[in-house]
């Protein structure tokens, strides 16, 4: 029981670096295109999320 728990902490640590790396990516795009107020679109696809749903899943 405590193998699978440490395992799935493992996981979660990844999966929310992998999810900060995206968003400080996403981040720079939209200041480089000078996207700096609501509503405006940061243009950046759909699958710049497959990392972070794909590790997210792997549990």
């Amino acid at each position: 029981m405590l193998q699978q728990m440490i395992v799935g902490l493992i996981i979660h640590s990844i999966t929310m670096i992998v999810f900060c790396l995206v968003e400080r990516y996403r981040i720079s795009i939209a200041k480089d295109h000078g996207i700096y107020k609501l509503g405006k679109i940061v243009p950046l696809r759909i699958y710049i999320l497959l990392p972070q749903i794909c590790v997210d899943g792997c549990w």
